[in-house]
Protein backbone atom coordinates (compact mmCIF):
# COMPACT_ATOMS: atom_id res chain seq x y z
CA UNK A 1 0.00 0.00 0.00
CA UNK A 2 1.04 3.63 -0.94
CA UNK A 3 2.10 5.79 2.01
CA UNK A 4 0.36 8.82 2.88
CA UNK A 5 2.67 11.34 0.99
CA UNK A 6 1.67 9.32 -2.18
CA UNK A 7 -1.34 9.84 -1.82
CA UNK A 8 -1.46 13.66 -1.13
CA UNK A 9 1.10 14.29 -3.77
CA UNK A 10 -1.60 12.12 -6.22
CA UNK A 11 -4.34 14.72 -4.81
CA UNK A 12 -2.58 17.61 -6.25
CA UNK A 13 -1.94 15.78 -9.55
CA UNK A 14 -5.43 14.95 -9.58
CA UNK A 15 -7.92 17.34 -8.43
CA UNK A 16 -10.26 15.75 -10.42
CA UNK A 17 -10.55 12.88 -7.66
CA UNK A 18 -10.00 14.73 -4.75
CA UNK A 19 -13.33 16.69 -5.84
CA UNK A 20 -14.68 12.78 -6.41
CA UNK A 21 -13.49 12.44 -2.86
CA UNK A 22 -15.69 14.92 -1.09
CA UNK A 23 -19.07 14.18 -3.52
CA UNK A 24 -22.06 13.53 -1.02
CA UNK A 25 -22.67 10.68 -3.52
CA UNK A 26 -19.46 8.86 -3.17
CA UNK A 27 -20.89 4.97 -3.45
CA UNK A 28 -24.02 5.94 -3.54
CA UNK A 29 -25.73 4.60 -7.04
CA UNK A 30 -24.61 1.63 -8.62
CA UNK A 31 -22.84 2.92 -11.14
CA UNK A 32 -20.46 4.83 -8.66
CA UNK A 33 -19.70 1.29 -6.87
CA UNK A 34 -19.49 -0.07 -10.22
CA UNK A 35 -16.65 2.43 -11.89
CA UNK A 36 -14.53 1.39 -8.49
CA UNK A 37 -14.91 -1.97 -8.73
CA UNK A 38 -14.01 -2.37 -12.29
CA UNK A 39 -10.80 0.27 -11.25
CA UNK A 40 -9.38 -2.05 -8.75
CA UNK A 41 -11.76 -5.25 -7.79
CA UNK A 42 -12.46 -6.29 -11.43
CA UNK A 43 -11.63 -10.07 -11.44
CA UNK A 44 -8.70 -11.34 -10.17
CA UNK A 45 -6.83 -13.47 -7.24
CA UNK A 46 -9.64 -12.00 -4.65
CA UNK A 47 -12.59 -13.19 -6.99
CA UNK A 48 -10.89 -16.83 -7.14
CA UNK A 49 -10.48 -17.14 -3.61
CA UNK A 50 -14.12 -15.31 -2.42
CA UNK A 51 -15.48 -17.70 -5.10
CA UNK A 52 -13.75 -20.75 -3.49
CA UNK A 53 -15.02 -20.27 -0.17
CA UNK A 54 -18.48 -19.49 -1.64
CA UNK A 55 -18.17 -22.73 -2.92
CA UNK A 56 -17.73 -25.19 0.04
CA UNK A 57 -20.90 -23.73 0.88
CA UNK A 58 -23.04 -24.49 -2.15
CA UNK A 59 -21.77 -27.72 -2.12
CA UNK A 60 -22.86 -27.94 1.32
CA UNK A 61 -26.40 -26.51 0.50
CA UNK A 62 -27.02 -29.98 -1.64
CA UNK A 63 -27.14 -32.10 1.04
CA UNK A 64 -30.87 -30.95 1.74
CA UNK A 65 -31.69 -33.20 -1.05
CA UNK A 66 -30.66 -36.49 0.53
CA UNK A 67 -34.19 -37.27 0.66
CA UNK A 68 -34.37 -38.52 -2.92
CA UNK A 69 -32.49 -41.30 -1.70
CA UNK A 70 -33.30 -41.92 1.89
CA UNK A 71 -37.09 -41.73 1.44
CA UNK A 72 -36.88 -43.27 -1.97
CA UNK A 73 -39.60 -46.25 -2.39
CA UNK A 74 -37.59 -49.43 -3.42
CA UNK A 75 -38.51 -52.86 -4.66
CA UNK A 76 -39.30 -55.67 -2.49
CA UNK A 77 -41.55 -58.76 -2.14
CA UNK A 78 -43.10 -60.97 0.54
CA UNK A 79 -40.77 -63.57 2.14
CA UNK A 80 -41.59 -67.21 1.10
CA UNK A 81 -40.52 -68.67 4.40
CA UNK A 82 -41.45 -72.38 2.59
CA UNK A 83 -38.16 -71.12 0.06
CA UNK A 84 -36.48 -68.43 1.12
CA UNK A 85 -35.14 -69.57 4.26
CA UNK A 86 -31.27 -69.57 3.33
CA UNK A 87 -31.05 -68.18 0.25
CA UNK A 88 -33.18 -64.66 -0.17
CA UNK A 89 -32.89 -63.37 -3.79
CA UNK A 90 -35.66 -61.33 -5.27
CA UNK A 91 -35.97 -62.99 -8.75
CA UNK A 92 -36.02 -66.66 -8.41
CA UNK A 93 -37.68 -69.39 -10.50
CA UNK A 94 -40.61 -70.52 -8.06
CA UNK A 95 -41.94 -67.32 -7.02
CA UNK A 96 -45.22 -67.55 -9.46
CA UNK A 97 -46.41 -70.50 -7.77
CA UNK A 98 -46.21 -68.42 -4.43
CA UNK A 99 -46.64 -64.58 -5.31
CA UNK A 100 -49.06 -62.89 -7.70
CA UNK A 101 -48.10 -60.70 -10.59
CA UNK A 102 -49.04 -57.20 -11.86
CA UNK A 103 -47.35 -55.59 -14.82
CA UNK A 104 -44.54 -58.43 -14.39
CA UNK A 105 -43.71 -57.46 -11.34
CA UNK A 106 -44.14 -59.41 -8.03
CA UNK A 107 -46.86 -58.20 -5.63
CA UNK A 108 -45.25 -55.93 -2.71
CA UNK A 109 -46.96 -57.14 0.00
CA UNK A 110 -49.46 -60.11 -0.89
CA UNK A 111 -48.67 -63.73 -1.07
CA UNK A 112 -50.89 -66.97 -1.84
CA UNK A 113 -52.02 -68.43 1.13
CA UNK A 114 -50.01 -71.68 1.83
CA UNK A 115 -51.61 -75.35 2.33
CA UNK A 116 -51.69 -75.91 6.25
CA UNK A 117 -49.80 -79.46 4.99
CA UNK A 118 -46.99 -77.95 3.16
CA UNK A 119 -43.74 -79.07 4.23
CA UNK A 120 -41.48 -75.48 5.03
CA UNK A 121 -38.60 -76.98 5.92
CA UNK A 122 -38.42 -78.72 2.27
CA UNK A 123 -36.64 -76.72 0.02
CA UNK A 124 -36.85 -79.41 -2.53
CA UNK A 125 -40.42 -78.78 -3.38
CA UNK A 126 -39.97 -75.01 -4.53
CA UNK A 127 -36.85 -76.17 -6.64
CA UNK A 128 -39.53 -78.52 -8.83
CA UNK A 129 -42.24 -75.65 -8.47
CA UNK A 130 -44.58 -78.10 -6.53
CA UNK A 131 -47.61 -76.37 -5.50
CA UNK A 132 -47.91 -75.69 -2.31
CA UNK A 133 -49.65 -72.63 -2.18
CA UNK A 134 -53.43 -72.00 -3.00
CA UNK A 135 -53.47 -69.20 -5.85
CA UNK A 136 -57.38 -68.40 -5.61
CA UNK A 137 -56.62 -66.77 -2.19
CA UNK A 138 -54.08 -63.94 -1.19
CA UNK A 139 -52.81 -63.48 2.20
CA UNK A 140 -50.79 -59.69 3.36
CA UNK A 141 -47.50 -60.88 4.85
CA UNK A 142 -45.12 -59.08 7.41
CA UNK A 143 -41.43 -60.18 6.03
CA UNK A 144 -40.02 -59.33 2.97
CA UNK A 145 -37.51 -59.65 0.38
CA UNK A 146 -35.25 -56.78 -1.10
CA UNK A 147 -34.20 -56.07 -4.29
CA UNK A 148 -31.06 -54.41 -3.41
CA UNK A 149 -29.18 -54.09 -0.11
CA UNK A 150 -29.49 -50.32 0.72
CA UNK A 151 -29.86 -48.05 3.56
CA UNK A 152 -33.52 -46.48 3.42
CA UNK A 153 -36.22 -45.04 5.80
CA UNK A 154 -38.33 -48.18 4.32
CA UNK A 155 -36.06 -50.67 5.86
CA UNK A 156 -35.02 -48.22 9.12
CA UNK A 157 -39.01 -47.35 9.95
CA UNK A 158 -40.60 -50.48 8.25
CA UNK A 159 -42.44 -48.31 5.53
CA UNK A 160 -43.98 -51.36 3.56
CA UNK A 161 -47.24 -51.55 1.15
CA UNK A 162 -48.54 -49.07 -1.16
CA UNK A 163 -50.86 -47.94 2.10
CA UNK A 164 -47.54 -46.55 3.28
CA UNK A 165 -45.78 -44.53 0.60
CA UNK A 166 -47.48 -41.35 1.49
CA UNK A 167 -45.39 -41.73 4.16
CA UNK A 168 -42.42 -41.49 1.66
CA UNK A 169 -43.47 -38.89 -0.98
CA UNK A 170 -44.19 -36.30 2.51
CA UNK A 171 -40.30 -36.26 3.41
CA UNK A 172 -39.96 -34.00 0.16
CA UNK A 173 -42.69 -32.06 0.95
CA UNK A 174 -41.23 -31.82 4.76
CA UNK A 175 -38.43 -30.69 3.53
CA UNK A 176 -39.11 -28.09 0.96
CA UNK A 177 -41.57 -26.95 3.56
CA UNK A 178 -38.42 -25.97 6.04
CA UNK A 179 -36.95 -24.31 3.24
CA UNK A 180 -40.30 -22.50 2.89
CA UNK A 181 -39.71 -21.10 6.32
CA UNK A 182 -36.10 -20.41 5.90
CA UNK A 183 -36.54 -18.04 3.14
CA UNK A 184 -39.55 -16.32 4.63
CA UNK A 185 -36.99 -14.96 7.29
CA UNK A 186 -33.58 -15.51 6.16
CA UNK A 187 -34.05 -12.54 3.32
CA UNK A 188 -34.78 -9.85 6.13
CA UNK A 189 -32.15 -11.27 8.13
CA UNK A 190 -29.74 -11.37 5.55
CA UNK A 191 -30.71 -7.56 4.61
CA UNK A 192 -30.30 -6.34 8.13
CA UNK A 193 -27.60 -8.11 9.70
CA UNK A 194 -25.57 -9.13 6.30
CA UNK A 195 -25.21 -12.03 4.04
CA UNK A 196 -22.18 -13.34 5.46
CA UNK A 197 -24.16 -14.15 8.75
CA UNK A 198 -26.85 -15.51 7.67
CA UNK A 199 -24.64 -18.00 5.35
CA UNK A 200 -22.22 -19.25 8.02
CA UNK A 201 -25.14 -19.37 10.79
CA UNK A 202 -27.60 -21.53 7.97
CA UNK A 203 -24.79 -23.68 7.66
CA UNK A 204 -24.02 -24.29 11.52
CA UNK A 205 -27.32 -25.00 12.21
CA UNK A 206 -27.89 -27.67 8.98
CA UNK A 207 -24.80 -29.11 10.09
CA UNK A 208 -26.31 -29.69 14.18
CA UNK A 209 -29.96 -30.64 12.77
CA UNK A 210 -28.56 -33.35 10.37
CA UNK A 211 -26.43 -35.10 12.73
CA UNK A 212 -29.56 -35.72 14.90
CA UNK A 213 -31.65 -36.88 12.04
CA UNK A 214 -29.40 -39.38 11.69
CA UNK A 215 -30.40 -40.31 14.80
CA UNK A 216 -33.78 -40.56 14.36
CA UNK A 217 -35.52 -43.42 16.65
CA UNK A 218 -38.59 -43.47 14.54
CA UNK A 219 -40.52 -41.92 11.81
CA UNK A 220 -42.26 -39.01 13.94
CA UNK A 221 -38.46 -37.91 14.57
CA UNK A 222 -36.84 -38.14 11.76
CA UNK A 223 -39.74 -35.52 10.37
CA UNK A 224 -39.04 -33.24 13.12
CA UNK A 225 -35.32 -32.84 12.37
CA UNK A 226 -35.92 -33.36 8.42
CA UNK A 227 -38.27 -30.06 9.10
CA UNK A 228 -35.35 -28.06 11.20
CA UNK A 229 -32.65 -29.09 8.86
CA UNK A 230 -34.01 -26.80 6.42
CA UNK A 231 -35.87 -24.64 8.69
CA UNK A 232 -32.66 -23.70 9.74
CA UNK A 233 -30.10 -24.17 7.06
CA UNK A 234 -32.14 -23.56 4.22
CA UNK A 235 -30.97 -19.97 3.70
CA UNK A 236 -27.44 -21.04 2.69
CA UNK A 237 -27.21 -21.46 -1.14
CA UNK A 238 -29.79 -17.98 -1.25
CA UNK A 239 -27.01 -15.86 0.86
CA UNK A 240 -24.40 -17.55 -0.95
CA UNK A 241 -25.79 -16.33 -4.64
CA UNK A 242 -26.15 -13.25 -3.25
CA UNK A 243 -22.63 -13.00 -1.88
CA UNK A 244 -21.47 -14.05 -4.84
CA UNK A 245 -23.12 -11.36 -7.54
CA UNK A 246 -22.90 -8.64 -5.05
CA UNK A 247 -19.04 -8.33 -5.34
CA UNK A 248 -18.42 -8.29 -8.85
CA UNK A 249 -19.29 -6.29 -12.17
CA UNK A 250 -21.90 -6.22 -14.40
CA UNK A 251 -19.91 -8.01 -16.77
CA UNK A 252 -18.51 -10.28 -14.19
CA UNK A 253 -21.79 -11.89 -12.91
CA UNK A 254 -22.65 -13.84 -15.71
CA UNK A 255 -19.34 -15.86 -14.68
CA UNK A 256 -20.38 -15.83 -11.14
CA UNK A 257 -23.56 -17.25 -11.72
CA UNK A 258 -21.88 -20.10 -14.23
CA UNK A 259 -19.28 -20.46 -11.61
CA UNK A 260 -21.98 -20.79 -8.83
CA UNK A 261 -24.05 -23.27 -11.06
CA UNK A 262 -21.44 -25.88 -11.71
CA UNK A 263 -20.03 -25.79 -8.04
CA UNK A 264 -23.66 -26.90 -7.14
CA UNK A 265 -24.01 -29.29 -9.42
CA UNK A 266 -20.52 -30.56 -8.80
CA UNK A 267 -22.63 -30.89 -5.05
CA UNK A 268 -24.79 -33.09 -6.34
CA UNK A 269 -22.33 -35.53 -7.62
CA UNK A 270 -19.97 -35.88 -4.70
CA UNK A 271 -22.59 -35.02 -2.13
CA UNK A 272 -20.26 -33.83 0.47
CA UNK A 273 -17.71 -31.44 1.91
CA UNK A 274 -17.43 -29.18 5.19
CA UNK A 275 -17.68 -25.26 5.32
CA UNK A 276 -17.50 -24.04 8.64
CA UNK A 277 -13.98 -21.82 8.16
CA UNK A 278 -16.02 -19.53 5.48
CA UNK A 279 -16.34 -17.26 8.52
CA UNK A 280 -12.78 -16.50 9.01
CA UNK A 281 -12.18 -16.42 5.25
CA UNK A 282 -14.96 -14.73 3.25
CA UNK A 283 -15.71 -11.00 3.45
CA UNK A 284 -19.37 -9.13 4.06
CA UNK A 285 -20.97 -8.28 0.71
CA UNK A 286 -19.68 -4.74 -0.36
CA UNK A 287 -22.88 -3.33 -1.62
CA UNK A 288 -24.44 -4.37 1.63
CA UNK A 289 -21.84 -3.20 3.84
CA UNK A 290 -22.29 0.26 1.34
CA UNK A 291 -26.25 0.08 1.79
CA UNK A 292 -25.91 0.08 5.88
CA UNK A 293 -23.73 2.90 5.77
CA UNK A 294 -20.64 0.52 7.43
CA UNK A 295 -18.38 2.96 5.72
CA UNK A 296 -15.14 1.45 7.61
CA UNK A 297 -15.71 -2.11 6.56
CA UNK A 298 -16.54 -0.81 3.47
CA UNK A 299 -13.17 0.64 2.84
CA UNK A 300 -11.32 -1.61 4.40
CA UNK A 301 -12.82 -4.66 2.04
CA UNK A 302 -11.96 -1.81 -1.14
CA UNK A 303 -8.10 -2.49 0.36
CA UNK A 304 -8.07 -5.70 0.75
CA UNK A 305 -9.68 -6.25 -3.15
CA UNK A 306 -7.24 -4.18 -4.40
CA UNK A 307 -3.78 -5.49 -2.40
CA UNK A 308 -4.95 -9.39 -3.18
CA UNK A 309 -5.36 -8.31 -7.12
CA UNK A 310 -2.26 -6.79 -6.97
CA UNK A 311 -3.62 -3.37 -8.02
CA UNK A 312 -2.80 0.03 -6.97
CA UNK A 313 -5.56 1.87 -5.25
CA UNK A 314 -5.51 5.66 -4.65
CA UNK A 315 -8.16 5.99 -1.65
CA UNK A 316 -5.51 5.60 0.55
CA UNK A 317 -6.41 8.39 3.15
CA UNK A 318 -8.88 6.12 4.99
CA UNK A 319 -9.67 9.32 7.54
CA UNK A 320 -10.91 11.22 3.79
CA UNK A 321 -12.72 8.36 2.70
CA UNK A 322 -14.66 7.68 6.10
CA UNK A 323 -15.90 11.92 5.90
CA UNK A 324 -17.07 11.28 2.51
CA UNK A 325 -18.96 8.37 3.54
CA UNK A 326 -20.01 9.75 6.96
CA UNK A 327 -21.51 13.36 4.90
CA UNK A 328 -23.40 11.12 2.32
CA UNK A 329 -25.13 9.29 5.20
CA UNK A 330 -25.77 12.06 7.22
CA UNK A 331 -27.30 13.98 4.65
CA UNK A 332 -29.07 11.11 3.35
CA UNK A 333 -30.63 10.53 7.47
CA UNK A 334 -31.59 14.54 7.27
CA UNK A 335 -34.20 13.74 4.08
CA UNK A 336 -36.80 10.93 4.26
CA UNK A 337 -37.92 11.34 0.37
CA UNK A 338 -34.09 11.15 -0.16
CA UNK A 339 -34.11 7.93 2.13
CA UNK A 340 -36.81 6.35 0.93
CA UNK A 341 -35.28 6.69 -3.17
CA UNK A 342 -32.04 5.63 -2.60
CA UNK A 343 -32.92 2.40 -0.23
CA UNK A 344 -36.25 1.08 -0.84
CA UNK A 345 -37.19 -1.68 2.00
CA UNK A 346 -39.04 -4.20 1.35
CA UNK A 347 -42.80 -2.78 1.83
CA UNK A 348 -41.65 0.45 -0.05
CA UNK A 349 -40.97 -1.82 -3.11
CA UNK A 350 -44.22 -3.78 -2.88
CA UNK A 351 -46.02 -0.62 -2.55
CA UNK A 352 -44.36 0.56 -6.43
CA UNK A 353 -46.98 -1.10 -9.21
CA UNK A 354 -43.94 -1.91 -11.61
CA UNK A 355 -42.38 -3.76 -8.91
CA UNK A 356 -45.27 -5.43 -7.51
CA UNK A 357 -45.86 -6.51 -11.26
CA UNK A 358 -42.51 -7.62 -11.16
CA UNK A 359 -42.54 -9.61 -8.22
CA UNK A 360 -45.69 -11.67 -9.03
CA UNK A 361 -44.50 -12.84 -12.27
CA UNK A 362 -40.97 -13.34 -11.21
CA UNK A 363 -42.38 -15.70 -7.98
CA UNK A 364 -44.87 -17.68 -10.85
CA UNK A 365 -41.64 -18.28 -12.81
CA UNK A 366 -39.99 -19.70 -9.75
CA UNK A 367 -43.00 -21.62 -9.15
CA UNK A 368 -42.75 -23.29 -12.41
CA UNK A 369 -39.12 -23.35 -12.59
CA UNK A 370 -39.06 -25.23 -9.41
CA UNK A 371 -41.76 -28.25 -9.96
CA UNK A 372 -40.23 -28.85 -13.71
CA UNK A 373 -36.67 -28.58 -12.36
CA UNK A 374 -36.85 -30.65 -9.11
CA UNK A 375 -39.56 -32.90 -10.69
CA UNK A 376 -36.76 -33.92 -13.54
CA UNK A 377 -34.51 -34.17 -10.39
CA UNK A 378 -36.71 -37.07 -8.51
CA UNK A 379 -38.37 -38.28 -11.92
CA UNK A 380 -34.24 -39.34 -13.10
CA UNK A 381 -34.18 -42.00 -10.41
CA UNK A 382 -37.11 -43.94 -12.78
CA UNK A 383 -35.30 -43.36 -16.04
CA UNK A 384 -32.92 -46.33 -15.72
CA UNK A 385 -32.48 -49.45 -13.40
CA UNK A 386 -29.36 -47.88 -11.89
CA UNK A 387 -31.24 -45.37 -9.35
CA UNK A 388 -27.72 -43.41 -8.36
CA UNK A 389 -26.06 -43.61 -12.00
CA UNK A 390 -29.15 -41.90 -13.14
CA UNK A 391 -29.30 -39.25 -10.08
CA UNK A 392 -25.82 -38.99 -11.02
CA UNK A 393 -26.52 -38.59 -14.80
CA UNK A 394 -29.47 -35.90 -14.14
CA UNK A 395 -26.62 -33.86 -12.33
CA UNK A 396 -24.31 -33.91 -15.02
CA UNK A 397 -26.64 -33.05 -17.23
CA UNK A 398 -26.96 -29.65 -15.39
CA UNK A 399 -23.09 -28.69 -16.11
CA UNK A 400 -23.70 -28.59 -20.30
CA UNK A 401 -26.44 -25.88 -19.08
CA UNK A 402 -24.33 -23.53 -17.36
CA UNK A 403 -21.64 -23.67 -20.44
CA UNK A 404 -24.38 -23.00 -23.03
CA UNK A 405 -25.93 -20.78 -20.64
CA UNK A 406 -22.58 -18.67 -20.08
CA UNK A 407 -22.16 -18.32 -23.81
CA UNK A 408 -25.40 -17.53 -25.18
CA UNK A 409 -26.65 -15.02 -22.29
CA UNK A 410 -23.60 -12.93 -23.75
CA UNK A 411 -25.48 -13.02 -27.11
CA UNK A 412 -28.92 -13.59 -26.87
CA UNK A 413 -29.49 -11.80 -23.45
CA UNK A 414 -31.54 -12.73 -20.17
CA UNK A 415 -34.96 -12.53 -21.51
CA UNK A 416 -34.39 -14.25 -24.63
CA UNK A 417 -32.46 -17.21 -23.71
CA UNK A 418 -35.33 -18.39 -20.32
CA UNK A 419 -37.98 -17.94 -22.81
CA UNK A 420 -36.39 -20.51 -25.09
CA UNK A 421 -34.84 -23.00 -23.09
CA UNK A 422 -38.06 -22.86 -20.86
CA UNK A 423 -40.04 -23.64 -24.20
CA UNK A 424 -37.47 -26.24 -25.51
CA UNK A 425 -36.96 -27.98 -22.28
CA UNK A 426 -40.76 -28.55 -22.42
CA UNK A 427 -40.62 -30.09 -25.93
CA UNK A 428 -37.99 -32.32 -24.70
CA UNK A 429 -40.22 -33.39 -21.61
CA UNK A 430 -43.24 -33.72 -23.91
CA UNK A 431 -40.73 -36.44 -26.23
CA UNK A 432 -39.67 -38.56 -22.94
CA UNK A 433 -43.04 -39.78 -22.55
CA UNK A 434 -43.02 -40.86 -25.87
CA UNK A 435 -40.12 -42.10 -26.44
CA UNK A 436 -39.63 -45.84 -26.24
CA UNK A 437 -37.10 -47.28 -23.67
CA UNK A 438 -34.00 -46.81 -25.21
CA UNK A 439 -30.85 -44.38 -25.72
CA UNK A 440 -33.06 -41.89 -27.67
CA UNK A 441 -35.24 -41.59 -23.85
CA UNK A 442 -31.77 -40.93 -22.14
CA UNK A 443 -30.85 -38.19 -24.80
CA UNK A 444 -34.56 -36.77 -24.55
CA UNK A 445 -34.57 -36.21 -21.34
CA UNK A 446 -30.63 -35.13 -20.39
CA UNK A 447 -31.51 -32.39 -23.06
CA UNK A 448 -34.53 -31.70 -21.28
CA UNK A 449 -32.63 -31.45 -17.83
CA UNK A 450 -29.98 -29.48 -19.63
CA UNK A 451 -32.87 -26.49 -21.08
CA UNK A 452 -34.47 -26.40 -17.35
CA UNK A 453 -30.58 -25.99 -16.24
CA UNK A 454 -30.05 -23.08 -18.15
CA UNK A 455 -33.51 -21.39 -17.51
CA UNK A 456 -33.59 -22.17 -14.01
CA UNK A 457 -29.70 -20.40 -14.02
CA UNK A 458 -31.34 -16.95 -15.73
CA UNK A 459 -34.03 -16.96 -13.47
CA UNK A 460 -31.28 -16.73 -10.37
CA UNK A 461 -29.71 -14.57 -12.13
CA UNK A 462 -32.80 -11.77 -13.08
CA UNK A 463 -34.13 -12.06 -9.60
CA UNK A 464 -30.75 -10.58 -8.20
CA UNK A 465 -30.68 -8.21 -10.67
CA UNK A 466 -34.76 -6.99 -10.97
CA UNK A 467 -34.60 -5.28 -7.22
CA UNK A 468 -32.55 -2.78 -5.15
CA UNK A 469 -29.67 -3.34 -3.01
CA UNK A 470 -31.45 -3.02 0.28
CA UNK A 471 -34.07 -5.24 -0.34
CA UNK A 472 -32.23 -7.86 -3.08
CA UNK A 473 -32.27 -10.72 -0.76
CA UNK A 474 -35.70 -9.62 1.09
CA UNK A 475 -37.44 -10.28 -2.16
CA UNK A 476 -34.94 -12.70 -3.66
CA UNK A 477 -35.86 -14.89 -0.58
CA UNK A 478 -39.89 -14.33 -1.43
CA UNK A 479 -39.78 -14.83 -4.82
CA UNK A 480 -37.29 -18.22 -3.98
CA UNK A 481 -40.51 -19.21 -0.93
CA UNK A 482 -43.30 -18.98 -3.42
CA UNK A 483 -40.77 -21.16 -5.86
CA UNK A 484 -40.92 -23.86 -3.18
CA UNK A 485 -44.60 -24.24 -3.40
CA UNK A 486 -43.86 -25.95 -6.62
CA UNK A 487 -40.76 -27.89 -5.20
CA UNK A 488 -43.08 -29.12 -2.13
CA UNK A 489 -45.21 -30.83 -5.04
CA UNK A 490 -42.89 -32.36 -6.92
CA UNK A 491 -42.13 -34.97 -4.57
CA UNK A 492 -45.58 -36.21 -5.17
CA UNK A 493 -44.40 -37.25 -8.48
CA UNK A 494 -43.82 -41.04 -7.68
CA UNK A 495 -47.65 -40.95 -6.87
CA UNK A 496 -48.56 -39.62 -10.22
CA UNK A 497 -46.27 -42.14 -11.70
CA UNK A 498 -48.68 -44.56 -10.52
CA UNK A 499 -51.84 -43.07 -11.61
CA UNK A 500 -50.09 -42.58 -15.64
CA UNK A 501 -46.59 -42.33 -16.35
CA UNK A 502 -47.32 -39.46 -19.02
CA UNK A 503 -49.02 -37.40 -16.38
CA UNK A 504 -46.07 -35.97 -14.78
CA UNK A 505 -44.32 -34.97 -18.32
CA UNK A 506 -47.29 -33.48 -19.42
CA UNK A 507 -47.39 -31.40 -16.55
CA UNK A 508 -43.94 -30.69 -17.24
CA UNK A 509 -44.37 -29.62 -20.57
CA UNK A 510 -47.59 -27.37 -20.17
CA UNK A 511 -45.51 -25.23 -17.23
CA UNK A 512 -42.08 -24.78 -19.13
CA UNK A 513 -43.84 -23.73 -22.30
CA UNK A 514 -46.54 -21.20 -20.76
CA UNK A 515 -44.02 -19.36 -18.88
CA UNK A 516 -41.58 -19.45 -21.29
CA UNK A 517 -43.63 -17.48 -23.50
CA UNK A 518 -43.95 -15.28 -20.58
CA UNK A 519 -40.72 -15.19 -19.81
CA UNK A 520 -40.71 -12.06 -22.86
CA UNK A 521 -42.29 -9.97 -20.07
CA UNK A 522 -39.40 -9.20 -18.25
CA UNK A 523 -36.80 -6.95 -18.50
CA UNK A 524 -33.95 -7.06 -20.28
CA UNK A 525 -30.80 -6.96 -18.01
CA UNK A 526 -27.51 -8.04 -19.09
CA UNK A 527 -24.71 -5.97 -18.38
CA UNK A 528 -26.58 -3.47 -16.34
CA UNK A 529 -25.19 -2.57 -13.00
CA UNK A 530 -27.07 -4.32 -10.18
CA UNK A 531 -29.84 -1.35 -8.90
CA UNK A 532 -29.47 0.65 -5.53
CA UNK A 533 -32.82 2.08 -5.50
CA UNK A 534 -36.10 1.96 -6.15
CA UNK A 535 -35.82 4.47 -9.15
CA UNK A 536 -33.11 1.98 -10.37
CA UNK A 537 -35.08 -1.00 -10.29
CA UNK A 538 -38.10 0.30 -11.97
CA UNK A 539 -36.37 1.58 -14.95
CA UNK A 540 -33.47 -1.08 -15.28
CA UNK A 541 -33.49 -2.49 -18.83
CA UNK A 542 -34.80 0.56 -20.69
CA UNK A 543 -30.69 0.86 -21.89
CA UNK A 544 -29.59 -2.96 -22.42
CA UNK A 545 -26.56 -2.29 -22.61
CA UNK A 546 -24.63 0.19 -19.62
CA UNK A 547 -22.64 2.67 -20.54
CA UNK A 548 -19.45 1.07 -17.55
CA UNK A 549 -15.93 1.45 -18.84
CA UNK A 550 -14.87 -2.39 -19.76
Amino acid sequence: MASQGHFQQTCQNNPQYLETINKTTFIDSSKQLEEILLQFGKWGKFQYFYYLCLGFAVVFSVFTMNYIFLARDIKYRCLIEECDLKTQTYNTNFLPEYVPFRNGLPERCLRYQPYSAANRSDLELCSNNSKISDSSITIKCSKFVFERKEFTIVHDFGIFCPENLWKLTVVGTISISGELVSLAYSGFLSDRYGRKTIMCASLLMSSLSGLLKSFSLNYSMFLVFEFMDTALGGATYGAAFVLAMELVTAKDRNLGNTIISCVYALGQVIFGLLAIPLWIFLPESLRWLVSKHKSKEAIDILHHIARVNGREIYFEDTQGLQRAFDKSCNEEEHSNASKQSQSGSFLDVLKHPVLLIRSLHCSLTWICCNFVFYGLTIHSVDVSESIYLSFIFSAVAETPGYVIYYYANEKWGRRRLMSSTLILGGAFCLAVGFLPESWMKLVAFFCGKCCLTIAYTVLYGFTIELFPTSSRHAMFSMCSMFGRFGSMVSPQIPILVRISKLLPLFLFSFMATTFGILALCFPETSHVPLPHTIEEAVHIGKHVRSQVTK
